[in-house]
């Protein structure tokens, strides 16, 4: 249950499949995430599907049911660095495409939904097509990258764990599209440290909804979120091997 003295406000359009909850701060936002037993966001698609480098979906089931505590990454500088840049890489989004997209964003809004409500999302942007008026999506990813090898997955579209991310974010939206912005930063080896400076790598990547390799990942996406939530709605411990299809 949400406490009573944050305020929230629900919004619920007819011409949606969402529900959007707007919180007035993170830690409302927070506890708005945890609201609904057995939900997941996008963020924690990766893990469910079993693409993760971070968690598995083992260790998210016990996050789930209150086994194990949310990892703390007050202090993970990569983390922090990711917050920081959130808003000027957005800003650069909003100056690189400002003939072709309007962008928004909402940090504490959980879309939620509305035949599944433990599914849900929060978005890094809003976007709106001045071409056509067609709603679509913003995530931004920041890192770091030690050699081009590093870089592969990036050339040949975008690391699969993001992938599911943005495919759970299409599944709750029910828009035609997202961009995903990556920004990854390569530390030289220099003793000197007014000679260090960093090699900056951007890239822009467009998923289509319409597209029937993204379609089949939804589908896959919503029917593991379900599993997901069955399993901790009956304290039933998930198989670790997840069967799925996505695109590189």
């Amino acid at each position: 249950m949400l406490d009573s003295s944050y305020n929230i406000s629900t919004n619920t359009s007819p011409l949606s499949g969402f529900s959007r909850e707007t919180y007035d701060s993170r830690e409302a936002w927070l506890l708005g995430r945890g609201s609904i037993l057995g939900s997941t966001g996008a963020s924690d698609a990766a893990a469910r599907m079993g693409l993760s480098p971070w968690e598995t979906i083992d260790d998210l089931y016990s996050r789930s049911i209150g086994l194990k505590p949310p990892k703390d990454l007050s202090n993970n500088a990569a983390v922090q660095f990711g917050v920081e840049a959130e808003e000027h890489i957005r800003r650069l989004v909003a100056l690189d495409l400002m003939t072709t997209y309007k962008v928004e964003n909402h940090p504490f809004d959980i879309l939620r939904m509305n035949a599944k409500p433990w599914i849900f999302a929060t978005l890094d942007g809003e976007l709106m097509r001045y071409s056509d008026y067609l709603k679509g999506g913003l995530e931004i990813k920041t890192g770091s990258f030690r050699n081009e090898k590093d870089l592969e997955d990036w050339k040949n579209g975008m690391p699969l764990h993001y992938y599911a991310q943005v495919c759970q974010q299409l599944l709750v939206t029910g828009w035609q599209y997202w961009l995903v912005v990556a920004r990854l930063k390569r530390m030289p080896f220099k003793e000197d440290p007014v000679t260090a400076l960093p090699d900056i790598r951007c890239f822009y990547r467009y998923v289509d909804a319409a597209d029937k390799d993204v379609q089949e990942s939804m589908h896959a996406i919503e029917e593991n979120a379900d599993m997901f939530h069955d399993c901790v709605i009956n304290r039933r411990r998930p198989s670790t091997t997840i069967n799925y299809k996505s695109r590189r």
